[in-house]
C-alpha cells in the first residue's frame, strides 16, 4: 500500500469513524468498499466486540482487502456477497450503520438506483441509526438532489464533518455528511 492508506487505516480512519459516531460493538456494512479502506478503519472503531460487513462486486478487491486486513490481525471484517444491485443481504434493522462512501454518483447509480440502494439501506439500518454518505464526485446542485433522495427514503439530516478522508489512495480534505434513520 501506501502512507496514506497505511494512515488512514492505522490511525485517521478509526479516529474519523468515532467522531461520526461508530462506537465499539456496533454492526456497520461498507457498502461498494473497494480495497477496503474504511472497512478496515471503522473495524477498529467498533472493535472488539462490533463487526464491518464489506459488500464489494470486485473479488480482485475483496481478495486485496482481506489479505490487508490478514497482515493487520483484523478479524471483525465479513464480506457478504453484493453482484450488480443495490440488495444487501441482510435481516431489516440489523445494522448500526450503513457507510456509503464514494458510490452514489451517476457512474454507479442513476436516480432509479439511488432510490433502490437508499430503501435499502433504510430497511436494514435500525431506527436511529447511521447512513454516512461520501459523495466526493458530486457538485452542489447534486449534493440538493442527493440529500432529499435521502431524506425521502426515511433518513434525517444530521450533520457534515469536514476532515481528513481518504479517495484513491490519498490523504485529502472533504466532506461527510451523516443522516439519522427515522
Amino acid at each position: 500500500m501506501n502512507k496514506d492508506f497505511d494512515r488512514w487505516v492505522d490511525e485517521k480512519g478509526p479516529v474519523f469513524f468515532k467522531k461520526i459516531g461508530i462506537m465499539p460493538g456496533q454492526k456497520i456494512l461498507d457498502f461498494g468498499c473497494g480495497w477496503g479502506s474504511n472497512t478496515m478503519a471503522a473495524a477498529k472503531a467498533v472493535a472488539p466486540s462490533g463487526c464491518v460487513y464489506a459488500m464489494e462486486k470486485d473479488k480482485d478487491s475483496i481478495n486485496r482487502l482481506l489479505a490487508s486486513a490478514g497482515s493487520r490481525a483484523i478479524g471483525n471484517i465479513r464480506v457478504i456477497g453484493s453482484g450488480e444491485t443495490a440488495s444487501m443481504p441482510v435481516g431489516s434493522g440489523q445494522l448500526d450503520g450503513v457507510l456509503l462512501y464514494d458510490v452514489i454518483h451517476d457512474h454507479y447509480f442513476d436516480r432509479a438506483g439511488r432510490k433502490k440502494l437508499l430503501q435499502e439501506a433504510s430497511r436494514v439500518i435500525r431506527k436511529k441509526g447511521l447512513l454516512s454518505v461520501f459523495p466526493h464526485h458530486i457538485d452542489e446542485e447534486g449534493l440538493d438532489i442527493i440529500k432529499a433522495e435521502i431524506s425521502g427514503a426515511g433518513f434525517t439530516f444530521r450533520d457534515m464533518i469536514r476532515d481528513n478522508i481518504l479517495h484513491d489512495s490519498e490523504l485529502i480534505i472533504d466532506s461527510v455528511y451523516n443522516f439519522t434513520r427515522e
